[in-house]
């Protein structure tokens, strides 16, 4: 890897690790709002939303480990770039809910 060169490169790869982050996020939520159940099969509901969470938290764990295990060779301040890349989904995540909400 070339973290640690420059500051640059390592805002760039902590913006894609929120987008990456972020994205999983977003995944679940669409999945999770185009689920349509009958009340008679609401113990598969709850079993796929455990699987999608189970799905979600090995998605942050791995972007965890990622950050992590870079925190000594990246530039400190970079972290800055993973909030950065998980605003810049902001707008797509409004857009899902406002569809949503307008379904």
């Amino acid at each position: 890897m070339t973290l640690g060169s420059s500051f640059a490169i390592d805002f760039a790869v902590c913006t894609g690790l929120g987008v990456a982050a972020t994205s999983c996020f977003l995944a679940n939520l669409v999945v999770l709002r185009e689920l349509k159940f009958d009340a008679a099969q609401k113990v598969r509901l709850a079993i796929l939303r455990v699987v999608l969470f189970v799905i979600f938290v090995g998605g942050m764990l791995s972007v965890a480990v990622v950050i992590g295990d870079t925190k000594s060779v990246r530039d400190s301040d970079s972290i800055w770039g993973f909030v950065f890349g998980a605003i810049l989904l902001v707008p797509t995540i409004r857009l899902v809910l406002k569809t949503d909400a307008q379904a």
